[in-house]
């Protein structure tokens, strides 16, 4: 079985609501309890800091 897990929509709204804050991708990947290279990806694959 894999280690990894999708995002969830909470998860993904958490990332969201850090980007809206301009939180880091730390504090961001702290909240929703995931790497902060995860969050990384999923925003560059939506568009960036925009």
């Amino acid at each position: 079985m894999s280690p990894y897990n999708h995002l969830t929509l909470k998860d993904r709204e958490g990332i969201l609501l850090g980007v809206t804050l301009n939180d880091t991708y730390q504090v961001i990947a702290e909240k929703i309890g995931c790497s902060k290279a995860t969050v990384s990806r999923e925003i560059k694959r939506n568009g960036g800091r925009k």
